[in-house]
């Protein structure tokens, strides 16, 4: 997943490339990351530019944003609740929007698993996040 990100932010050189494939080749016979000689980064214009539209782009993303609590009560913009879990913790984000894909986020809210909960079955866990999010 992240060589999919990365390759598709950064331009992938040769010689990264051949450091990738050297890597894969010494992790598939079971040597460590270590014994694999790094390749060097070589700063070319082209990665100045890339790395200016990345910058750009995360400064495109928008922070929290208040809740229009007349929008919601006219029906305008409904409030949403979006959760997720994982085996190390709940998470939680209110938005509001004319619909959940144009929704933007209000509140956050992420929580740890304990030592029971890390047991719990998926769907158990999906709905923790669901109950420790409502509680607040």
């Amino acid at each position: 997943m992240h060589t999919c990100t990365l390759t598709a932010i950064l331009p992938l050189t040769p010689a990264a490339k051949k450091a990738w494939e050297k890597q894969q080749r010494a992790l598939q016979k079971g040597q460590s990351p270590k014994e694999v000689l790094s390749w060097v980064w070589a700063w070319s214009c082209e990665v100045t530019t890339t790395f200016e539209i990345l910058k750009m782009k995360v400064v495109e993303i928008s922070g929290l944003g208040p809740l229009d609590y007349a929008a919601v009560l006219s029906g305008k913009c409904p409030i949403y609740l979006f959760t997720n879990a994982s085996n190390l913790s709940t998470g939680a984000w209110l938005g509001q929007g004319p619909d959940p894909d144009h929704a933007f986020p209000v509140a956050y809210d992420s929580c740890s698993l304990s030592a029971t909960e890390h047991n719990y079955p998926t769907h158990e866990k999906e709905l923790l996040a669901i109950v420790c999010t409502l509680k607040l």
